[in-house]
């Protein structure tokens, strides 16, 4: 067995050295693209949940109640700290067909801030839109 020489010693301490970085970039990149995508989920819940709330309103708080709904759900997710806004707009062609729209903003913060880091701007802010008919019979 040949002994290994001195100018060996220390090689994989420094080949370590240069590969975590990019194994850390890799790592934090990974955890806030699955931040981001779980927001956007919730973002794209919220706005679904909201105008299906609007849609089973009593008349006249249809605008109201879908969009504090939209906004509490976002607000009540464990982690989900950035600013949220919702608009709720009833459109109503006729009484019949009232449709009630809700859209959900919500200022994305990443948890490690690595993806920012990079320059990504992206996905700064999450945005989610659902529609529903509104099923009171009565309009908005």
């Amino acid at each position: 067995m040949r002994k290994r020489s001195t100018s060996e010693s220390g090689a994989s301490a420094v080949e370590f050295a240069l590969v975590l970085p990019l194994l850390l970039s890799v790592l934090f990149f990974a955890i806030d693209f699955s931040w981001m995508f779980y927001a956007d989920l919730q973002v794209a819940n919220a706005a679904r949940d909201g105008a299906r709330f609007g849609a089973v309103a009593p008349q006249g708080s249809v605008e109201s109640e879908a969009e504090a709904r939209a906004e509490a759900i976002v607000s009540a997710m464990p982690g989900m700290t950035g600013a949220v806004s919702a608009t709720a707009a009833c459109v109503f062609p006729s009484v019949e067909d009232a449709n009630v729209t809700v859209t959900v903003t919500y200022d994305f913060e990443p948890l490690v801030g690595f993806v920012f880091l990079l320059n990504v701007n992206l996905f700064k802010q999450l945005q989610a839109q659902a529609t529903m008919h509104v099923e009171n019979g009565t309009g908005c």
